[in-house]
């Protein structure tokens, strides 16, 4: 693995959770689909390393031990997070059968809606994003997205994100919109074909959408060595 043993800490060791990996979707999506090792160990290393990297500036303290990245597969946010960058390495290399299962298994597991062929930016953070569906936008680095959030399509047209922003629980982003860096979508807040100018907040929903400045960083309150 290419990750060595002194970049973080982990509740299981490569093997072990390529192995856990296999069991899980021969027990969840029992279809008898072979699995290819080599196939799954080369995307696993790199889906580790992403992780590796995004965590190096994730400020919580879940994603921290013994001074050191960690990544505990017992961890909804760390493994929804890592299944994301698994199913999207596979599909970069052309293994289709195989990245689709682990985008289906972080939906049932998680219920995360991130398809595998999305590009998620470098440094981002899932907290307790269950429920939430991020359609095909374009996402800057330090992106936050927490429960029951929707990103989506109006008319065919998604959404720009900017760097730095967050959208808290029930947020929605639809259409043709830029978000601009530093922006704090409020919870329940529905933003439709509208922009936001960055450092605010936004709140109320479509039409009665409305923003706020604010001094408050997203990049300060989630993240670190930006």
């Amino acid at each position: 693995m290419l990750c060595g043993p002194d970049d973080f800490e982990s509740s299981l060791s490569f093997e072990k959770l390529q192995s856990y990996l296999c069991m899980q979707l021969s027990h969840i999506i029992p279809d008898g689909y072979n699995v290819e090792m080599s196939a799954l160990e080369a995307a696993a290393d790199h889906a580790m390393r992403r992780y590796l990297l995004c965590g190096q500036h994730v400020n919580n303290k879940y994603f921290t031990a013994n001074g050191k990245v960690f990544f505990n597969h017992l961890n909804g946010d760390h493994y929804s997070m890592y299944l994301y960058f698994l199913s999207n390495e596979l599909h970069k290399r052309g293994v289709e059968d195989l990245a689709i299962r682990f985008y289906y298994l972080n939906k049932i597991l998680h219920s995360v809606d991130v398809f595998y062929e999305m590009e998620m930016p470098d440094i981002f953070l899932f907290g307790h994003a269950l429920g939430s569906v991020l359609g095909r936008g374009r996402y800057d680095n330090y992106f936050v997205v927490s429960q029951n959030c929707t990103v989506g399509n109006n008319d065919g047209a998604y959404p720009v994100f900017k760097e730095g922003v967050v959208m808290y629980a029930g947020a929605i982003v639809a259409g043709n919109c830029t978000i601009g860096e530093n922006t704090h979508i409020a919870a329940q807040c529905f933003i439709r074909n509208q922009n936001t100018e960055g450092n605010c907040v936004a709140f109320g929903s479509a039409d009665s959408m409305q923003t706020k400045p604010t001094d408050k960083s997203v990049k300060e309150i989630y993240f670190k060595n930006c």
